[in-house]
Parts: structure tokens; sequence; C-alpha cells
């Protein structure tokens, strides 16, 4: 027989005040998901040239592009304010056997907000920058190893033949001895390890095992918490600025094409551009796939999860493919 599954309605989330800012919270991740969809076509804009870089920013100047970034900022913050406000509830941390107070380690992700969010208004407004070309790049790495190979050679042309012989025999001798023992030691342990197994075997009484349940969530649910504290991080400074104050003309010529194209082509630039659009991604993918199980969604939920985690695949693909060409 089976059990009854008391029917729950599709508005289920506005017959109280606590689950409308639930779905509110989970609807979130959607605001900052577009934004980040708008920073890829931009970093594409830039690569493309001026010309497309400043027609684009045209665009994000519309009264209506304008709000939707207002409301982002308005989203992102909330999930800032959300996402702190629960880690103290996940995160124990304890000090000599007794735990530190919630608000002590939501207030420390406060302030580490705060204290980023400054740090990079002052990197993308006030830092000098020079493009790095893979010209450039090459021409930096020459000259470091042709400086390093003239100070190795300058020092060794000062030590006799019979020194240099005998050094490089001892050095011979080392690599090769710690080669063997580390082969020795490898194989010991790797002999205890399967006698080990063998005892156990004989020992252990028989008994039936049930095949264990292969599943990807826990590498989803990874991502997604990873997701939620980058746009918990950077995603409301980032909005600020990107999709409000440029379009809008308030960050004078820290904006201008030029300066951009030579601030995103920095290595550490690229990385950090990656990792601001691929992991929140993820986290909007496994947030909107449940966000639509609670509305209701009782069929295609497989098809729903392979369309949310192959869009957020597909997203970091492109985001990679446009930073490379950057």
């Amino acid at each position: 027989m089976n059990p009854y599954i008391y029917p729950v309605p599709a508005t289920w989330w506005l017959k109280k005040r606590v689950y409308f800012f639930f779905i509110l919270r989970e609807l979130t991740s959607v605001f900052i998901a577009v934004y980040l969809v708008l920073v890829l076509v931009l970093l594409h804009k830039i690569s493309v040239g001026r010309a497309a870089y400043e027609a684009y920013i045209q665009f994000l100047a519309n009264p209506g592009i304008i709000i939707f970034h207002v409301i982002a900022l308005v989203a992102a913050l909330y999930h800032t304010y959300t996402w702190f406000s629960l880690v103290p509830n996940i995160v124990i941390v304890r000090l000599s056997g007794t735990r530190v107070p919630k608000s002590i380690v939501s207030g420390a992700h406060f302030i580490g907000w705060i204290v980023i969010s400054t740090v990079i208004a002052r990197i993308v407004l006030l830092l000098q920058v020079e493009r790095v070309t893979w010209e450039w790049a090459t021409h930096r790495v020459e000259e470091a190893l042709e400086a390093r190979f003239h100070m190795v050679v300058s020092y060794f042309v000062g030590l006799s033949n019979e020194f240099l012989y005998f050094g490089s025999v001892v050095a011979v001798a080392v690599l090769v001895i710690g080669g063997v023992t580390a082969l020795a030691l490898t194989f010991y342990i790797f002999s205890k390890q399967v006698e080990a197994e063998r005892s156990l075997a004989v020992t252990r009484p028989a008994r039936l095992v049930g095949p264990a349940n292969k599943t990807t969530e826990p590498f989803w649910w990874l991502l997604f918490g990873a997701g939620g504290m980058v746009a918990a991080l950077l995603a409301p400074i980032q909005i600020a600025l990107t999709g409000i104050s440029a379009p809008a003309g308030w960050l004078g010529g820290s904006f201008e094409h030029s300066r951009l194209l030579a601030l995103v082509s920095q290595p550490l630039s690229r990385l950090y551009l990656l990792v601001l659009i691929s992991f929140p991604l993820f986290h909007w993918a496994h947030r909107f796939r449940f966000t639509l199980v609670e509305l209701g969604l009782k069929r295609g939920r497989r098809v729903v999860a392979t369309a949310c985690y192959g869009s957020a695949v597909l997203g970091t693909i492109l985001t990679a493919v446009v930073l490379i060409g950057l």
C-alpha cells in the first residue's frame, strides 16, 4: 500500500511571508546569472575592438538595462546577506573547545566582503596597467632566463673542474640512491597492504553487500557552495561597477577601452573573471533546478537538471574561449 502524499499547490510560497522570502532568495541566482551572461558578452566586445565595445556600452546604458542591473544589485545584496547569515549554521568554529558565537562568524564574513569589494573597486578604478600580449610575455621571460643563465655561469666559472666533477658524481649518486629507496619503500608498503587485506578476508565473516548507489550529487553541491560564496563576495561590487556605474558614465576614463583591455588581459584578471563567471553559473544551475522542483515540477526533472548543468558547463567553456582570445 502506497503512502498518501498530501498535494501541495504551486502557490504554497505565497501563503506565508517566510515562504515568499525563501523563494525570493532562490531566485536571486537568476538575476546574477543573467548579469554574468552580459559580462561575458562585454568581454567578447572588448576583444573585438573599440567600436564594438563602445556600442555595447551604449546598449548597457539603456534605461531598461540599467533598471535590470539595479534589480540585480538588490538581488545580489540579498544573496550576500542570506548567505553570510547562514554560514555560521554550517561552519562551526571552536576556540579552546568553546563555539564561537554565530554573530562573530557571520560578522567576519561581512567584514571580509567589504574589504574585498574595496580592493576590487580600487583595482578597477585606479590601477595603472600595461596590456599583456604573448610577445610581451615571451620577451619578459627570455630576459629573466638570460639574466639567470648569466648569473649561474658566472658562479660556476670560478669553480675548479675537480670540484664540478665531484659535485656531479655526488648529485647523481644521491638521485639514484633516493629513487631506489623510494621505490623499495613503495613496494614494501604495498605488500603490507595486500597482506593486511588477505588477513581481513580470511577472518571477516562472509556477508552480502549490496552495490553502492553512485551519484554525482556531491559534486554539484560542491560547485553550488563554491558558486554561492563567489557570488556573495564578488557579484555586488561587480554589478555596481560594470552594470550601473560604467554605462551611466560615472567612472570617467577608468572604463576606456584601451585601459580595460590592458586590465582584463592580465593573467590574474583572466583567472579572476573565469572564477567570477563559472562558479556562480553552477550555483544558479543547482539552485534553479531545485527551485523548479519546489514550485511543483513533477516530470522532466532529469531533463531540467541536464539543461541547467549543461548551460553552466557551456558558459564556462565560452568564458574560457573568450578569455584566451583577449
